[in-house]
């Protein structure tokens, strides 16, 4: 029988294996829930020695009244803390990449795909950002990630992805859960 925790960390390792055979040349970086670390110690070391950059998101832990599924919902939110690159794409785990996705880099600030609940995301780093979206989950209770992402963009003007050229650059960040 498959646990929820492996039913969690199967897609995680499937989109990251996808990844590198879609030879993205951007930076994989996985970010993983700490409580999820904790309760699969491989998993971590798997990944790094697969040649990925884990990111174990530790700070989710400190999120108030936070279910599993909520912890694991606003895992996202830490992809604005990335503020060493210049721009992070941001993959569902529940994807499965066939083609580079280093073309979304090119687009400007946040954009997203028309499905956004389903789609990548592309974002700008961002500490005040985090802070609004760390605020909206702890103060005001929310914990859908697109919600939030609703509250703060207007959407409907927000780029949507297109046929775009690649940025590359060592900046530039491919970021999933």
């Amino acid at each position: 029988a498959i646990t929820d925790l492996q039913a969690h960390l199967l897609p995680v390792q499937v989109l990251a294996m996808s990844l590198q055979r879609a030879d993205v040349s951007a930076n994989i970086v996985v970010m993983v829930a700490g409580r999820v670390a904790a309760a699969s110690p491989g998993f971590v070391g798997t990944l790094e020695s697969r040649g990925f950059e884990v990111l174990v998101v530790q700070e989710v832990d400190e999120f108030k009244n936070l279910t599993p599924d909520d912890m694991l919902d606003v895992v996202p939110a830490f992809a604005w803390r990335l503020t060493a690159y210049h721009r992070v794409v941001y993959i569902d785990p529940y994807s499965i990449v066939e083609e580079s996705p280093d073309a979304l880099f090119a687009c400007g600030g946040f954009c997203a795909s028309p499905r956004l609940r389903n789609g990548p995301m592309v974002l700008e780093p961002s500490e005040g950002m985090f802070s609004y979206l760390k605020h909206k989950i702890m103060v005001e209770g929310l914990r859908d990630m697109y919600t939030l992402l609703f509250d703060f963009y207007t959407l409907s003007s927000c780029p949507v992805f297109t046929e775009a050229e690649s940025a590359g650059g060592d900046e530039l960040g491919a970021v999933m859960l």
